[in-house]
């Protein structure tokens, strides 16, 4: 169901934040990524580099 819904939301041409705890769900879905730690939000273009960052601030 993930790859249909992201390729309506591509369809649409809107911008759309999904938010999910689910790092799988997270990489079928994201074109980009920010995580939110501590309050602070840090951007980052990747879900590898997502992933590193939030193992280098926990």
């Amino acid at each position: 169901m993930l790859p249909e819904f992201r390729k309506a939301l591509k369809a649409a041409g809107v911008p759309v934040l999904f938010v999910t705890h689910d790092a799988g769900e997270a990489e079928l879905i994201a074109d980009s990524f920010a995580v939110i730690t501590g309050g602070r939000v840090y951007s980052v273009n990747g879900c590898r580099e997502a992933f590193e960052l939030m193992r280098n601030h926990s």
